[in-house]
């Protein structure tokens, strides 16, 4: 792989991460389901596996993007502000070789490192507003579609895993949900 494809493809992986965040979020755009569309045909794999056992238990679960992007959007729906701050995205890909070598090839699947702050909140009518936070790394996967990588970010998320930090009123917040 030459420097001009590694650095390409770490800025196309962070830019991909990025989206999952920023299209969730609410607090300056107002919920649009359309920007949900996004994430389905930008930034998951057509199957997506789930492990977020650190914070609900359970099953790591595989869903197909369609299937988590209609559960995420059903979810958002009792949400007033979500916020999430993703920060320290390591992708890790193999060390360029030198100008003009071949010997490295780009890879189909990258593993990334990353720290992600999120925040919720929630205004039932009627009663008290409810908040929840919670700090945690993910440890995620990502493939590359095949086909021409000169027109289009060709990154998806095939694995996403949630290892907590730390949380506040996190589980307790989506109990009833």
């Amino acid at each position: 792989m030459d420097v001009q494809r590694y650095l390409l493809d770490q800025i196309q992986i962070r830019e991909t991460l990025l989206k999952l965040m920023l299209k969730q979020d609410s607090q300056y755009w107002g919920f649009d389901t359309a920007r949900f569309n996004v994430l389905r045909e930008e930034v998951f794999a057509s199957k997506v596996e789930l492990d977020f056992r650190a914070l609900f238990g359970g099953e790591v679960e595989t869903s197909s993007n369609e299937e988590l992007v209609q559960y995420w959007m059903k979810l958002r729906t009792y949400l007033t502000v979500v916020q999430h701050v993703l920060t320290g995205v390591l992708p890790f890909l193999p060390t360029p070789t030198e100008s003009g070598a071949t010997t490295k090839e780009a890879p189909d699947r990258v593993d990334v490192f990353a720290n992600v702050l999120v925040y919720l909140r929630r205004d039932p009518q009627g009663a008290e507003s409810e908040e929840a936070r919670c700090d945690a790394t993910l440890d995620i996967e990502v493939e590359r579609l095949p086909g021409d990588m000169s027109t289009s970010n060709p990154w998806r998320i095939s694995k996403l895993k949630a290892n907590v930090v730390r949380t506040e009123n996190f589980a307790e917040f989506w109990r009833d949900l």
